[in-house]
């Protein structure tokens, strides 16, 4: 870590950043803290997809793996969430096991921004096994909304396919359509 001074100078208290050695964790960047609170920027964590599985809780038995990217060009912090964010996350050499087959979903890519407070966060991807599209919104008072679809792909797992019955029946597309909330 290295502070920088100059910032000071600005009202800002800034650190420029880099952890390293947490198995499957690191990061680097400028994190500090000025008049309108806290705030992040140029600052790229990557986490193994094991990791960041570990704070998610899961109600089925399913293992992620590959490395998720996460880069901030601007984050502004507003109590409790955000004012400002731009950033990106991208999940490379993913995969997704479960008793029923595994899934490649290729490279998952997602932008991230902030609207009226919110942490929004959208995202696709494609494989040969799935398309998919989301969006997850994560709310000041705790709350997220999840909604999306994806396409079962040429190597889409035939004991997945067959449980696809529970969501209903596809769109003209072909999209199996999903939106959870909590």
């Amino acid at each position: 870590m290295a502070l920088q001074p100059l910032a000071l100078l600005t009202g800002k208290a800034d650190v420029e950043m880099r952890l390293s050695g947490n198995p499957g964790v690191s990061a680097r960047g400028n994190v500090g803290y000025g008049f309108a609170g806290l705030y992040a920027n140029n600052l790229l964590v990557s986490a193994s997809a094991g990791f960041v599985q570990s704070f998610i809780p899961m109600a089925m038995p399913v293992s992620l793996s590959g490395q998720f990217d996460l880069t901030v060009r601007d984050y502004q912090m507003k109590t409790p969430l955000c004012n400002a964010l731009a950033g990106n996350l991208a999940w490379t050499q993913g995969n997704v096991s479960t008793p029923l087959g595994n899934i490649e979903p290729g490279v998952a890519m997602a932008t991230l921004a902030c609207d009226s407070g919110k942490v929004v966060v959208s995202g696709d991807s494609e494989s040969q096994a799935v398309e998919t599209a989301f969006n997850l919104t994560l709310t000041p008072e705790q709350r997220y909304s999840v909604s999306g679809w994806f396409v079962p792909g040429t190597t889409f797992p035939e004991g997945m396919r067959s449980q696809l019955g529970w969501l209903g029946q596809p769109d003209d597309q072909g999209r199996y359509r999903f939106s959870f909330n909590g």
